[in-house]
């Protein structure tokens, strides 16, 4: 029953026990417990699972591990000057920021000195106003994901 829940989406929910006291002697009780948090942690991977345990429920929340926890936001500058954008992604082994030209349809490497970190600098040009940008980020296992796009406005 937790597995089914957390594959159809459920990221935090308790599941009642009854009165595991009444029927299992504390040893049966850890011996579960160690059951399930192995047993999920192993079929969810990368997921992160945390699991309570108490006198009548399991308590289980789920969390992907490879994911971007904070976005970039939009940004604005005076023409010459720059602007930073950045991704919050715990457990990232690399970032490649992107740009592009036609307002999303297709994307572009971005080749700053900056643009393979969690936080980039953009200068900005005149040709970058109205122009959205985004970070591809890589995880450990491979896995990849696209942060949210921000939008850089120049001022005059």
């Amino acid at each position: 029953m937790i597995l089914e829940r957390i594959e159809a989406g459920e990221s935090e929910f308790a599941v009642q026990l009854g009165n595991p006291e009444a029927i299992w002697p504390d040893v049966y009780q850890a011996a579960v417990f160690d059951e399930v948090s192995a047993v999920l942690n192993e079929r969810l991977s990368p997921n992160s699972i945390r699991i309570g345990f108490n006198a009548d429920s399991i308590t289980v929340t789920a969390e992907p591990a490879c994911s971007i926890k904070g976005h970039p936001a939009d940004a604005s500058g005076p023409l010459g000057g720059s602007v930073k954008f950045s991704v919050l992604a715990p457990g990232a082994v690399s970032y490649q920021w992107e740009s592009s030209c036609d307002r999303g349809k297709t994307w572009w490497a971005m080749f700053e000195d900056t643009a393979q970190s969690a936080e980039v600098t953009v200068g900005c040009e005149a040709f970058r106003d109205g122009r959205p940008f985004r970070c591809r980020v890589t995880f450990a296992d491979g896995t990849q994901a696209l942060s949210e796009q921000a939008w850089l406005a120049i001022g005059k």
